[in-house]
């Protein structure tokens, strides 16, 4: 089952990067790696269709070739990749809820400084009690208690994330997308945005 799960999220990867500007700004030679790993790990479940295709971009037979080897992991990119995925899941429970009404495009909300500011702090009553209004205490209290000691991308890291992934989201969404900062913004999604969840609103 995990495997099918790789496949089909490849498929609708191949089906994003067919798109010209994206193919043509593809890495070809880590797409070809991408192939060649991928046609090891599924050799011992696919034999005969793993062999035509390492044929075909080798020459030679997969049985020769040895299990690919895990090197250095950059943890970034499993963060940034659960942070795509993240986004994608909340945009699609918000769709469903609003799926009787007309919708154009999806503001996301990037959370504001002091809710990345405060994870920081050694005394955070003291903190709150200068950068926030009174009326926010009670969900700033809720919201650290939950996301402390998550592993949390910097402000800047989700912007920059969300915006060399908009086409990505805006195929697979079929919306429009506003990459935001809650700091300008007075909508209640900006509000209730964290550092682990941006605010989500569709229009």
């Amino acid at each position: 089952f995990g495997c099918v799960g790789v496949i089909n999220k490849d498929k609708k990867l191949i089906g994003i990067i067919t798109d010209g500007d994206l193919r043509r700004n593809m890495n070809k030679n880590l797409i070809k790696k991408f192939i060649e790993v991928q046609t090891k790990l599924l050799a011992p479940f696919i034999p005969h269709v793993s062999e035509e295709i390492w044929s075909e971009i080798k020459g030679n037979s997969i049985q020769k070739e040895k299990w690919p080897e895990i090197k250095n992991v950059d943890e970034h990119i499993n963060l940034y990749e659960d942070y795509i995925k993240n986004v994608i899941k909340d945009i699609e429970t918000v769709k469903k809820l609003v799926k009787d009404k007309k919708m154009t495009g999806i503001k996301i909300f990037i959370a504001e400084n002091w809710k990345f500011e405060v994870l920081k702090q050694k005394n955070i009553k003291s903190f709150l009690e200068k950068h926030i209004d009174k009326k926010l205490f009670g969900f700033a209290m809720k919201m650290i208690k939950k996301i402390k000691g998550s592993k949390i991308l910097p402000k800047d890291d989700q912007f920059k994330i969300l915006k060399d992934s908009i086409n990505f989201i805006e195929k697979d969404t079929g919306l429009k997308i506003e990459i935001l900062d809650a700091d300008k913004s007075n909508d209640k999604k900006a509000i209730l945005s964290t550092p682990v969840k941006p605010g989500i609103l569709i229009w």
